[in-house]
C-alpha cells in the first residue's frame, strides 16, 4: 500500500467511524477526535470525547488533561461496543501497518503524515467541523514540539495554544 493509498484508507476508515458515530446517542454531545496510533505505528485508532464526560471528569488541577489526552477520553470506557472498542473501522489499515513494520519498513513518517493530511482534509471537507478539536497524537510520545506542530494543523491558535499550556504544565 503506498502512501497515497494508506491516506486514501485511513480518511475511509475515519468517514466510516464517523458515521457510524452519527447513529449514536451520544453523538450530538461529542466535543474531540483524535487520531492515535502505537509508538510503533503499527495500529490506528479514532478516539473521541463527549461534553458530559469531560464535565464529569473535570477537576481545575487536570483540566487540559481530561480535555487534551485521549486516553481519558469518553470511546475508552465503551468496551460494550464491539464496533469501536475492537477497532474495526481501522483493522485494514492495521493490519497493513503492522506488516509493514514486521517486514522492517519504515512506518513512523509516512503513518504520521498520511494521518496528518487525511485529517486535514477530513476536516477541510467539513466532515469534522471546526467547533469539534481533532488530534493526532502518538502513545507514548512526550515530544512536545511535534505534539504542537501535529495539532496546530488541524485547530484554532486558540486549541494551538492551549494545547501548548497543557504540555508546558
Amino acid at each position: 500500500m503506498e502512501t497515497g493509498l494508506s491516506k486514501k484508507k485511513i480518511k475511509e476508515s475515519i468517514i466510516k467511524m464517523h458515521n457510524y458515530l452519527k447513529t449514536q446517542d451520544y453523538y450530538e454531545d461529542i466535543n474531540s477526535y483524535a487520531l492515535y496510533t502505537d509508538d510503533g505505528y503499527m495500529s490506528i485508532t479514532m478516539i473521541f470525547n463527549t461534553n458530559s464526560y469531560l464535565d464529569k471528569k473535570k477537576d481545575d488541577k487536570y483540566y487540559l488533561t481530561y480535555k487534551y489526552s485521549p486516553a481519558e477520553w469518553y470511546s475508552e470506557i465503551l468496551k460494550s461496543d464491539s464496533l469501536i472498542y475492537g477497532n474495526t473501522f481501522f483493522d485494514e489499515i492495521s493490519c497493513f501497518l503492522k506488516e509493514r513494520a514486521l517486514s522492517g519498513g519504515d512506518n513512523e513518517k509516512n503513518v504520521i503524515d498520511d494521518c496528518i493530511e487525511a485529517l486535514k482534509d477530513i476536516r477541510n471537507s467539513g466532515e469534522i467541523t471546526h467547533d469539534k478539536i481533532l488530534l493526532f497524537m502518538v502513545s507514548d510520545c512526550y515530544d512536545e514540539e511535534a505534539i504542537i506542530k501535529w495539532n496546530s494543523k488541524l485547530n484554532t491558535l486558540d486549541i494551538a495554544n492551549e494545547i501548548k499550556k497543557w504540555l508546558s504544565d
